[in-house]
């Protein structure tokens, strides 16, 4: 699963791109606005003239003769106004009076060659190299890849410098080269500079406070036998700062584990130190998992810092179920017997919910870094009985009440009387400041309900990316069910089902409440039998209410209805109610508000020219509130398209839009989602 991606997905790049270009557009640069006549500014000790404001185009054209240090660099990034510029020419004479120290980016040999052509150097004290990527200084200059610079008037450079810690340096000189390391441009270890003997490499990673993937950390357990390596590649990296260190499977769950990283090259090498005593630390599993901790890396020459938030997590069976935070491989009962867990003939889980009341309240007590009420590698059955809750209060990176990399299905037991067995959730998610922050409700490879009332309730949340109440790899089936899901009145973005592929939907009620952003997404969205679906979709930052890649069909039957309020109170729908390249309603289905209905293109499909169709009003108009319901007395038989009118009115950008949104889902999730398994 975790390979696995969908036809939307790829369109999700595309639209990054479309946006950018949307709203990146060049705007009018300040020094511009003031001076339409070529005006100059200062950067790192050199004058520029802007020659193509609206191309970002510069030239260098002279020193700022009160600045002790002149940087010779193609690029101009100034940082105050967030403008950057590529320097594309160098003036007669730019270097004219030039005093101090002379750097070069070696990133620019072309530029740096034009400006050196006939330059007076006598008042340079120092001429230093700024390395970025793997260089080679000799005896003349140095070289690059392709590039090389020969310095005149038979100098050589008196120093190499980083500040971005990227790439080595080879010395060929001839005699050794001092090393300068960069803070904010200027070198703290002037009076002690790293020495790169004459022959010799240096790796300036080294000296960086950032785990590159691919390190190694050791590992010995329970204090005995000899160390063990684990690598730490980019598939164990959840956010940029946080990492996870898997422990072979057989480890004992309760395990206290010895970890070092003092063979770091840039740990023994003495540039960089961590905040571990001696540079390891002792941890005591719980559960299989070391939940947080917190990791510094320094560097000894500049003081800088990099936080991590480390963790580790022994490599379960297959067979594993995490109930309530608690780890579970074999039967298991709760003492009030409200919690069951079996296993089917094939092994897969069974968890059965009588009246049960399930808490998740510390993300310490989490799989991996997610905090989970219910979580299974396997398909997974859940059989509810009676009213049961579950509560997930977590500041983890992501929060899920149910989740499980195979196929989830919950199948509700009627009592006595005949009422359907009630699961309700109530999620509030804290989240820590990350990218890759997300939660949900129910996340699986494929979802499966029947006969069960569900009440999902999002209380809170600081997530950065959406939440999800249902969410689907592949498909979502519901039949003969009842579905709450409710969203906060404000923040967020909220996703109600969605389905890789289809969603199927067969005499169910569905009612959305909030600030929901899209109550039903997926490739295909099927709506029959006597549903009644009550949605609620007032947040005008999304496209569609009810939105498919392919078809959305009605088949509605006896008191069948759907409804959807968008918001009106825009120039465009907001969102439109329902939106698909294909909306077909059975014979049996009408749209009785607004009367007379037709669809409308809104969106072309910029990948393939295919057009996308809103439910419209008489006259041609797109609309964001609908009623659908079953004709009286109607059979259902074939279909009907709705007649189509007007033209396509909307963007590439907003029609880009539409398509990310459909396909968003599957990317945040596969990232660091469902589907990932260890």
């Amino acid at each position: 699963m975790h390979s696995k991606r969908s036809s939307l997905a790829a369109i999700i790049a595309a639209f990054a791109m479309v946006a950018a270009a949307v709203v990146a557009a060049p705007a009018a640069h300040a020094l511009d606005a003031q001076n339409t006549d070529n005006p100059t500014f200062t950067y790192l000790g050199m004058e520029y003239t802007i020659t193509d404001g609206e191309n970002r185009h510069v030239t260098l054209s002279g020193v700022d003769t009160e600045a002790d240090t002149h940087v010779l660099t193609d690029e101009v990034d100034l940082a105050d106004t967030d403008e950057q510029y590529t320097v594309t020419d160098v003036q007669g004479n730019a270097l004219e009076g030039i005093q101090g120290t002379l750097r070069m980016d070696s990133a620019a040999a072309a530029i740096a060659s034009k400006a050196l052509d006939g330059a007076n150097l006598d008042g340079v004290d120092s001429i230093d190299l700024l390395v970025c990527g793997d260089v080679t200084i000799n005896q003349t200059g140095f070289t690059a890849g392709e590039e090389s610079l020969t310095l005149p008037d038979g100098r050589i450079f008196d120093h190499a410098a980083t500040e971005a810690f990227e790439g080595t340096i080879t010395n060929s000189t001839g005699t050794d080269v001092p090393l300068l390391v960069l803070d904010n441009g200027t070198a703290v270890n002037a009076e002690n500079p790293i020495t790169i003997a004459n022959g010799g490499t240096f790796d300036t990673s080294l000296l960086g406070t950032t785990l590159e993937p691919d390190f190694t950390v050791r590992y010995r357990i329970d204090g005995t036998g000899k160390w063990q390596e684990a690598t730490v590649t980019s598939d164990n990296f959840y956010s940029d700062n946080e990492f996870i260190v898997f422990l072979p499977t057989g480890t004992a769950r309760d395990a206290t584990v010895e970890f070092s990283l003092a063979e770091l090259p840039g740990v023994k090498a003495g540039y960089i130190t961590t905040s571990w005593e001696n540079n390891s630390a002792t941890f005591t599993l719980r559960t299989g998992n070391i939940g947080d901790d917190t990791l510094k890396i320094s560097s000894t020459i500049t003081g800088a810092s990099t936080d991590y938030r480390f963790r580790a997590s022994v490599t379960a069976p297959s067979s594993i179920v995490y109930i309530d935070g608690a780890y579970h491989e074999r039967p298991f009962t709760s003492e009030d017997g409200s919690v069951r867990l079996e296993y089917d003939n094939d092994g897969k889980p069974i968890i059965t919910l009588d009246n049960a009341d399930i808490t998740e309240i510390d993300s310490d007590y989490t799989y991996e870094y997610h905090s989970v009420a219910i979580y299974s590698y396997e398909d997974l059955t859940i059989r509810l009985k009676g009213e049961s809750t579950l509560d997930v209060e977590s500041d983890g990176l992501t929060a899920t009440a149910i989740r499980t990399d195979g196929k989830l299905t919950i199948i509700g037991e009627d009592d006595a009387s005949g009422t359907p067995a009630k699961l309700s959730v109530s999620f509030n998610h804290v989240a820590p400041e990350s990218e890759d922050s997300q939660g949900g409700f129910l996340m699986a490879n494929s979802i499966d309900v029947r006969n069960a009332d569900l009440d999902l309730t999002l209380e809170s949340d600081t997530t950065t990316q959406p939440i999800w109440w249902l969410a689907s790899l592949e498909d979502v089936n519901i039949a003969d069910s009842s579905l709450t899901l409710t969203a906060p009145t404000d923040g967020g973005a909220y996703i109600g089902v969605q389905g890789d592929t289809d969603v199927t939907l067969s005499d169910v009620d569905m009612t959305t409440r909030g600030k929901m952003n899209i109550a039903i997404i997926g490739t295909n969205i099927t709506v029959s039998g006597q549903s009644h679906l009550d949605l609620e979709c007032a947040d005008n930052r999304e496209p569609a209410a009810i939105g498919a890649s392919k078809k959305v069909y009605f088949n509605l039957q006896g008191t069948g209805s759907v409804y959807v309020r968008g918001n009106p109170d825009t120039e465009a729908p907001s969102p439109y109610a329902v939106l698909s390249r294909n909306i077909e309603l059975a014979d049996g289905t009408e749209v009785t508000d607004p009367e007379q209905a037709t669809t409308v293109p809104v969106i072309t499909s910029q990948t393939d020219g295919s057009e996308f169709f809103s439910l419209a009003d008489k006259d041609g108009k797109a609309v964001s509130t609908v009623t659908i319901k079953a004709k009286a007395s109607a059979q259902p038989s074939g279909g009907e398209q709705l007649p189509a009118t007007g033209s396509g009115t909307a963007t590439i950008a907003a029609g880009m839009l539409v398509l990310a949104a459909l396909g968003i889902g599957l990317a945040l999730l596969t990232r660091r989602g469902i589907g990932t398994r260890r």
